[in-house]
């Protein structure tokens, strides 16, 4: 009976801090990302209000920020896109896929492409402020389709890169 109840509180101690950390992570989003669930209701059957078409995929996750929808496609564009009629207020090419979800921090967006640069650019305008080349983006194989996205915080952004590095740069 001893062994039992050895391995049993075990257990209960590790459930205990699997919830703690499921509460703490918030699957890697941020109130600021304006990630979440409203109370309102939604209807049985939603109706299209738009739809906008890009010349790719779309993995990454749209960040609203004022009358904008900010989201990447595999077609290489980052686009600014009018979040009450789906029109193109801007978009920017880069030279590769655009798979991470952007951050937007003091009015510039940040994201990662596939080209191996990290953006900065204007939130109004799309208007490049900067970029950082990393040591480039790797393919392991076809179901690698994701990039890391952006975290900002205290005047620096953090992102992840398909080199191997975690890279922290003065926002």
């Amino acid at each position: 009976m001893p062994y039992f109840k050895k391995y049993f509180y075990c257990f209960v101690l590790a459930f205990f801090f699997l919830e703690m950390n499921l509460y703490a992570q918030q699957l890697a989003r941020t109130a600021d990302r304006h990630n979440y669930t409203s109370g309102a209701l939604i209807q049985e059957r939603p109706q299209v209000k738009w739809r906008f078409q890009t010349e790719g995929q779309v993995y990454s996750s749209p960040v609203l920020y004022a009358d904008k929808i900010i989201i990447g496609s595999c077609d290489s564009n980052l686009y600014a896109l009018n979040k009450a009629d789906g029109s193109v207020l801007w978009k920017y090419k880069t030279g590769g896929e655009v798979r991470a979800t952007a951050a937007v921090d003091q009015q510039v967006v940040y994201f990662l492409s596939a080209d191996g640069h990290f953006y900065a650019l204007d939130v109004h305008t799309g208007k490049q402020l900067w970029t950082f080349k990393t040591e480039g983006e790797k393919t392991y194989d076809i179901w690698d389709y994701f990039q890391s996205s952006a975290a900002v915080e205290s005047g620096i952004v953090y992102f992840g890169s398909g080199d191997g590095h975690i890279y922290a740069l003065d926002a």
